[in-house]
């Protein structure tokens, strides 16, 4: 019998759907899991690493939430007595010009920098 290389391409196409079926990552990991004590063996070790990063990241995630609420109390506490140190700052800068300016004749007198910024 001759066969036509359309009929042999046909053939082909009806093999290689099939074949890639069982030959496809799922299969292949049924397989190893129907056959393979180890393979068994290193799935469930993976998982129990897996399990145990999962219980790490929880533990993080709640001391990470402890830390910025600690964080926010701390700057809810010291906001205040930021604001009364730049009062006073701004207070003393002042005396300081005026008291600067007493001694040079009236003159005023301007402290510059970083004092400003406040």
């Amino acid at each position: 019998a001759v066969v036509s290389t359309q009929s042999t391409g046909k053939m082909m196409t009806e093999v290689d759907v099939p074949l890639g079926k069982l030959t496809n990552e799922k299969m292949r990991h049924l397989l190893l899991l129907k056959n393979s004590e180890k393979y068994i063996d290193r799935l469930t070790d993976s998982m129990h690493s897996q399990l145990r990063l999962c219980d790490k990241m929880e533990d993080s995630i709640e001391e990470m939430k402890q830390r910025i609420s600690e964080a926010e109390r701390t700057y809810e506490e010291g906001e205040p007595k930021m604001q009364r140190a730049i009062e006073t700052t701004k207070l003393l800068k002042s005396c300081v010009e005026t008291e600067l300016s007493k001694k040079y004749k009236g003159r005023p007198v301007r402290i510059m920098g970083d004092i400003n910024t406040l």
